[in-house]
């Protein structure tokens, strides 16, 4: 598949040489994503995406319009002690409009709950957001050039490449939607409190109906994303509770069956 990128000038399909990588410009600024065991942190993982589906009308205008929403985040906590404990919601799912979990890592079991007071086994270990495969990720990409925004904020800018490679970390990755290009992109880091780095696409796509070689009918794909990922030391330092145990709950393989069962609960209106 090829892509059309875009960041504020169409760019070229060689790499440039490059000022510096993601990660050297962040730590650059005091951010930092790789902390130590022993130390509490918080990271937040947040995606959202705006698809609008449009059919054609005379003159290719777009009418009827549909839009959808979805939304996923993770609080990842860690308290410095061993204890780990991922929050996760997701709405505008195609069946039910919101779905909430929390895994928690103690004493080196894990646990999942779907009401943070309740608790069941979880036998595989979770492996939900990887700092340390993302701080790798990050010193591969190199970036082009940086627009300083003032103060805390700067815009990095990215080969396109190295952009779907991001897209690509946190299952964002545009080839999964074969019929859609990506249109336009842009990066965001902010150190005003702590690391965001926020990064923000868009694709889109146009699907013709022929019936003996005649276009009937097409529909328009426009489809806006977003994700934002925050580091940061939280104050005060965190206290996470261990497990509570309930024998009612069954033991669950892995998190994919966590989601199934959070999805089967919400289906039954047991959110």
């Amino acid at each position: 598949m090829t892509y059309r990128c875009v960041h504020h000038e169409v760019l070229p399909m060689t790499r440039p040489n490059s000022l510096t990588t993601m990660g050297a410009l962040i730590r650059q600024h005091g951010g930092e994503l790789l902390p130590a065991a022993d130390k509490p942190y918080l990271t937040t993982v947040a995606f959202r995406q705006r698809s609008v589906i449009s059919s054609l009308g005379p003159l290719d205008k777009a009418q009827d319009a549909v839009v959808v929403e979805r939304t996923y985040r993770a609080e990842i906590e860690q308290d410095g002690h061993g204890k780990e404990r991922s929050v996760i919601m997701a709405t505008g799912l195609s069946t039910v409009p919101y779905l909430r979990m929390t895994i928690l890592t103690s004493g080196g079991r894990h646990w999942y709950s779907f009401d943070g007071a309740h608790h069941g086994r979880l036998l595989a270990e979770p492996h939900l957001f990887d700092r340390a495969a993302f701080a790798d990720m990050l010193d591969g990409l190199s970036v082009r050039a940086v627009e300083d925004e003032g103060g805390t904020s700067m815009a990095p800018q990215l080969h396109v490449d190295d952009f779907i490679e991001l897209l690509r970390f946190t299952g964002s990755d545009p080839a999964a939607a074969e019929e859609l290009d990506v249109s336009t992109y842009s990066v965001a880091l902010d150190f005003s409190d702590g690391t965001d780095l926020t990064y923000d696409w868009s694709l889109r796509g146009r699907e013709d109906s022929e019936w003996e070689a005649e276009t009937v009918s097409s529909m328009v794909y426009r489809v806006a994303c977003s994700v934002t990922l925050t580091f940061r030391s939280p104050k005060p330092a965190l206290k996470i509770p261990g497990p509570n145990r309930d024998p009612a709950m069954p033991d669950l393989k892995d998190v994919d069956a966590v989601w199934a069962a959070a999805r089967a609960r919400a289906e039954r209106g047991l959110l």
